[in-house]
């Protein structure tokens, strides 16, 4: 069960759904039979299709948090009337609706974490928490199993010619993300940065006082939301990717992208960073901005072809590819039935 926001997979910038049509492939490879709770003309993987039910052809606008119960709780009513033939519930989404049924239903059901603030423990439901920074924040049981997100890697080819000059900015551009840092970060290291993203809604205000400005400098090229093609191009093309945030990151599906493309990814060490980051291998974890600095004139510039882009794609591939965050999934459904 898929948020109804989004179309399955999805075309634009979107975390969770990528995370669902994923999962989706890989257990059509494992012979497996998904059904999908998402909007109904989604076709489902990236790769397969699979069925699709919801009760809104179209991705629903992402609406004040008011009109969002309102359309969770008439979506999750939907999928409780659509079970008879399934074997577990995967939600993705927070729908307390369906939450608040789960102990009445014949089927277990699993909730991915993918958001920031605790859950309420509720009979007949297992959390799963996407990374052990998010369990300790959270407060969740010892008990809780952690399942990193994973991607395709043939969906994310390598660079091995990266120009070493560039690094590179992708993500949200709002405040707990620091793309003003990695802005200063790259003119002090003396390399052009290409940043791509854009703001939320409540992140406007930042973006037009503070960020704009630092986009319009000369080192620096706004791309604006990229995917698909555009943004493997970056990914494959820079030196490194920068990531300063300042919150604790629940996980971080970019830092995954670009070391499947064989980029290091150069962060702050907060929430589940230090997770994903595999020092030396698939990047390095900053003390501050001046250690940022540092650390981006190692693999930059005449020192770019000292980084091992190869093996940051084999670790990446090892750790974090879709078929290992599916099959996690599979044994806790097999351990709950």
């Amino acid at each position: 069960m898929g948020p109804p926001y989004g179309r399955y997979p999805p075309s634009g910038w979107a975390g969770t759904e990528r995370v669902v049509s994923e999962l989706v492939d890989s257990w059509i490879d494992a012979g497996r039979e998904p059904v999908l709770f998402g909007p109904s003309a989604s076709r489902g993987g990236f790769r397969h299709s699979c069925p699709v039910r919801g009760p809104y052809p179209d991705p629903v606008a992402f609406g004040p948090a008011e009109e969002r119960r309102v359309v969770e709780a008439a979506y999750s009513s939907f999928v409780l009337g659509q079970l008879s033939d399934v074997e577990v519930v995967h939600s993705h989404l927070p729908a307390f609706t369906l939450l608040a049924h789960a102990a009445g239903l014949e089927v277990p059901l699993v909730e991915t974490l993918h958001w920031v603030s605790a859950p309420v423990p509720l009979p007949g439901v297992t959390y799963v928490a996407i990374s052990h920074s998010q369990k300790a924040s959270l407060g969740l049981p010892a008990t809780t199993p952690v399942i990193h997100h994973g991607l395709s890697p043939e969906r994310y080819p390598i660079g091995l010619d990266p120009d070493p000059d560039k690094a590179a900015f992708l993500g949200r551009l709002s405040p707990e993300k620091g793309a003003e840092i990695a802005v200063e970060a790259a003119r002090r290291a003396g390399l052009r940065l290409e940043v791509g993203g854009g703001p939320r809604i409540e992140d406007r205000e930042y973006f037009d006082a503070r960020l704009a400005p630092r986009l319009a400098q000369p080192h620096v090229s706004y791309l604006g939301e990229i995917t698909g093609l555009p943004k493997l191009r970056l990914l494959r093309s820079s030196s490194a990717v920068l990531c300063p945030v300042r919150w604790k990151e629940p996980f971080g599906l970019v830092l995954i992208e670009a070391m499947l493309s064989g980029t290091p990814v150069i962060a702050f060490g907060e929430g589940a960073i230090p997770e994903i980051i595999e020092e030396g291998v698939t990047g390095f974890i900053a003390r501050d901005l001046d250690h940022m600095v540092e650390l981006l004139r190692m693999v930059t510039g005449p020192n770019a072809g000292n980084f091992d882009r190869q093996r940051c794609r084999d670790r990446a591939i090892e750790l974090f590819s879709a078929q290992r965050m599916a099959d996690r999934y599979l044994e806790l459904f097999q351990a709950l039935a």
